[in-house]
Formats: structure tokens, C-alpha cells, sequence
């Protein structure tokens, strides 16, 4: 009985290594081809617990569970330092720390039950588990307000070739092939007839590479008229941002007659601020607050506010057991804008930046770029302000649209249409660049269809796995 009991924790421990081994094909570290080795050994050892304990489906949960704590552990412990900026909040450590991955981890723990009803020795199994993985990756990203964090699809960033996938099927598309590539590759491992799925894995992976290192070679920056764009950047602590010192500096940086874009409520609540200028400031309405940005006389106010930090969910429970004494803060109020600014730019605020279908919600005919402001000092100069730069970059080749960045201790950066950073400023810097905007592209596949395809094929495969049930049941209970 012990010895069942430690190969059991055994395996639960291999998963949780195996969470932490994932990590490192994100950011900071980007190693090549992690996230195909972790995909696959995953792979491997949901035989090893369908051979050993296919029916223990509390240990097929936990396994997820363990997974999913420590990848989220070991790739978002950032978020903790939201928390050190309030040392008399030390007390609520524990929630981004551990109760945020616990959370997260839930999703692969349930994708783990489903991956344990539908496993077998058929070749099946390779499209279920991929279509687990996506679909798990899917809710995740928009269950409750959603957050699509680190998603699959945002290990590929050391490869610009592959990230133009991104522009026919979009971060979840390139998460199915990636669990189907690596599937197909270390199923051969216990099967040598499985030699033909290494072919097919290996012939949608080129097929991949090609289209990307294509629509790379044949892209040329071009240029949208003669205006300039000046881009400022900010490195103000969070306690000092307000200051009127420091909004006086940033301001000071601010053209008088060029477009001049500023970091996310970077003014506080300054008013008469100049026509040109595209500013994050704070507005107040009522007895509502609202994180927004300001073009002219129009204000755009962020729809996709971050839970716990600028909304607070289920807030009327939690007034009556008064948690607003435990949590002395105020919150910001969703935006419900019922038009954008009366200009060609698409305004994108912090978080919004990572969600695909926020920002394709916004486009027009008229669009030129996306407008990103965000303030990172929250995050410090560990691995989230990297991450979030990835997340947004990764809208311009969904879109087809160069993105401008305007960030407080972020990555204040220029981001062509295909996502080559071509202009930055040095993180961590007060500082201007000035630029003109590369021209857009024409509508990509997935700015037509969004995530569209990806699910109807998911579904079309899922209807053939339905009809091909028994032979692959009666297959799979011969083999075993």
C-alpha cells in the first residue's frame, strides 16, 4: 500500500516539475522548442497512468492540478509584486502568490478528467488531448473576465516565422498545432507505427515555418504619410507617479505639435490637457471612477479591468461582509463606451492588450494602429512587464496593424504589422522617441473570422471521433 501510495506522489511531484520545466519556454527565457518537449512528455505520462491507473480519476485530476500550480507558480510569482508596493497589505501575499495559481491550476486539473474518460491506446487520443488542452486554454481565457495568460501560443515568441500563424488561425489555433505536433511526435515513443504521425507532425510544422518566413521575407516597413508620432516614455515608482513633480516632468516631454502618446494614467486627474496628445488619465463621473484615455475632447474608459486590482468581483457579497475594511482601496468602473475616438487610432489600455477579441472588436476600415498605454511599475523588474509585452505584440499579426506603446517602467516600444519591435525606448527611462507609423496590412484571415475556424474545426473533428467511436474502442480494448 505505501509503496502504491509514493509511485502515486511520484507522479503527482513529475507533473509539478514538469509545470516548472514549461515556464522556461516563456518569458524571460524563451528556450526553443520547451513547449513541444512539455507537451510531449505530458503526453507520455498520460499512458503511463491510463496503463498503470486508468481508473483513478481523482490521480488524473491531481496531476493536472499539480501541473498547472507549478507552471503558473514559476511563471506569474511576478504578480506578488503588486502587493510589496503596500507593505501593510503583506497580509494578502498569499493571494497572488498561491491562491492565483491554485485557481489557474484548476482548469488543467478538469482538463485532465476529460483527457481520463477519453484515453486509450488508439491514435484518438492524440486529437483528443489536443482539443482538451485548446479548448481548457479557451475557457481559461474568457471564463468569468477571462485571463489568457501565457497561453501556449506565447512560447513561440523566439521564433518570428512561426508567430505568423498567429494571422490565419490566432494564439489558440497555434495552440491546437502545437499539441498536435508534439502529440504526434513523442507518441511515437511507445509505438514505433506511429512513424507516419511524425511525418504528418513534422510536415505541418514546415508547412508553419514556410508561410511565416514568407510573409517575413516579402514585408516592407511603409510609411504613412509624413507625420510624426512622439512616444513617450515614463520610470516613476507607483507611490511618486501622481506627484506634481512627476507629472509635471512627463508632461514637460509632450509636443505642441505632434501627436504625442502617454503612459497609462500617467496624469492623474490633470485636465486642459493639449488636442495632440494621447494621455491615460482618470476620470470621475458621478461617483464613478474610470480608468481612461483621453484624444482631444473624447474619452475612451477601459472595458477589461484586472479582478482584484481595479474591480473588485462579486462586489456587492463582499460589501456585506465588509471586505472593503480588509482591502482599503477604491475601484474603477467597466467602461461602457458606445464609440471609440473620433480618430484612426485603436485605444488599447494595459490589460486590454491581451485579449484578441477586445482589440478586433475595435477595428475599422479607418484604423492605422493600435494605441497601447500601460503602467508596469505594479510588476517591478521581474519577468510580468516582459511577458506583457509579448501578450499585446501579438496583436499586430492578428490584425495586420503596427501598434504603439506607451508604458510607465514598461517596454515603450514601436511594433510593425508582421511584430518586429523597429523603435524602442530603453526600459526604465524618462524619455521621447519619435517616429512615423509603418502602414497597415491588408485584413488578415483571422481579423475576418477570429477564432471562428479553430472551434468549427475542433467541432468537426470532435463529430468524426463521435462516428469512429466504436471501431477505436473495440481497437483499443484489443490492444490492451
Amino acid at each position: 500500500m505505501t509503496l502504491f501510495l509514493n509511485k502515486k506522489l511520484s507522479v503527482i511531484f513529475l507533473f509539478f516539475i514538469l509545470g516548472i520545466f514549461l515556464s522556461l519556454g516563456f518569458d524571460p527565457y524563451n528556450i526553443p522548442l520547451i513547449s513541444i518537449i512539455s507537451i510531449g512528455i505530458f503526453f507520455l505520462l498520460n499512458d503511463y497512468l491510463h496503463l498503470n491507473h486508468n481508473s483513478n480519476k481523482l490521480l488524473f485530476f491531481l496531476s493536472g492540478l499539480s501541473f498547472g500550480f507549478a507552471f503558473f507558480l514559476s511563471s506569474m510569482y511576478w504578480v506578488t509584486n503588486s502587493v510589496f508596493i503596500y507593505p501593510e497589505l503583506f497580509y494578502l501575499i498569499p493571494i497572488p502568490l498561491i491562491g492565483l495559481p491554485f485557481i489557474l491550476s484548476i482548469f488543467y486539473g478538469v482538463m485532465q478528467l476529460c483527457n481520463f474518460l477519453f484515453w486509450s491506446k488508439s491514435i484518438s487520443r492524440i486529437i483528443y488531448f489536443s482539443i482538451f488542452w485548446t479548448l481548457f486554454e479557451i475557457i481559461r481565457g474568457s471564463f468569468f473576465s477571462g485571463l489568457p495568460w501565457n497561453v501556449i501560443a506565447y512560447s513561440w515568441t523566439w521564433s518570428i516565422s512561426i508567430m505568423q500563424s498567429l494571422s490565419i488561425f490566432g494564439i489558440y489555433g497555434l495552440c491546437f498545432f502545437t499539441c498536435i505536433i508534439s502529440a504526434c511526435f513523442f507518441s511515437a515513443y511507445n509505438n514505433k507505427k506511429y512513424f507516419l504521425l511524425i511525418i504528418i507532425a513534422a510536415s505541418i510544422f514546415i508547412a508553419i515555418l514556410i508561410y511565416g518566413h514568407s510573409r517575413v521575407t516579402n514585408y516592407e516597413d511603409k510609411f504613412n504619410g509624413s507625420e510624426e508620432i512622439r512616444l513617450i516614455s515614463s520610470n516613476f515608482n507607483q507611490n511618486i507617479k501622481w506627484s506634481e513633480d512627476s507629472i509635471n516632468k512627463i508632461m514637460s516631454l509632450g509636443s505642441k505639435d505632434k501627436i504625442s502618446i502617454f503612459p497609462e494614467t500617467s496624469i492623474g486627474f490633470t485636465k486642459d490637457i493639449p488636442l495632440n496628445w494621447i494621455v491615460g488619465t482618470v476620470r470621475k463621473e458621478n461617483k464613478s471612477y474610470y480608468n481612461s484615455m483621453q484624444y482631444g475632447d473624447h474619452f475612451y474608459d477601459k472595458e477589461k479591468l484586472v479582478p482584484f486590482t481595479e474591480f473588485l468581483p462579486f462586489e456587492n457579497i463582499f460589501r456585506s461582509i465588509d471586505i472593503f475594511s480588509l482591502i482599503p482601496k477604491n475601484f474603477f468602473s467597466i467602461g461602457e463606451n458606445d464609440k471609440h475616438f473620433k480618430s484612426n487610432f485603436l485605444p488599447s489600455i494595459c490589460y486590454e492588450g491581451i485579449f484578441p477579441l477586445q482589440t478586433l472588436s475595435k477595428i475599422t476600415d479607418n484604423t492605422l494602429a493600435i494605441v497601447n498605454i500601460s503602467n508596469d511599475a505594479w510588476f517591478g523588474n521581474y519577468a510580468g512587464p516582459l511577458q506583457h509585452l509579448t501578450h499585446v505584440r501579438y496583436r499586430t499579426i492578428e490584425t495586420g496593424l503596427p501598434m504603439i506603446r506607451s508604458t510607465n517602467k514598461g517596454y515603450s516600444v514601436l511594433i510593425n504589422p508582421i511584430g518586429q519591435i523597429t523603435e524602442r525606448i530603453p526600459r526604465n527611462e524618462l524619455n521621447f522617441i519619435e517616429f512615423k507609423i509603418p502602414n497597415r496590412l491588408d485584413k488578415t484571415i483571422y481579423s475576418n473570422f477570429k477564432d471562428w475556424p479553430i472551434v468549427i474545426f475542433i467541432a468537426f473533428l470532435l463529430i468524426i471521433l463521435y462516428i469512429f467511436r466504436d471501431k477505436n474502442f473495440k481497437e483499443s480494448s484489443k490492444n490492451e
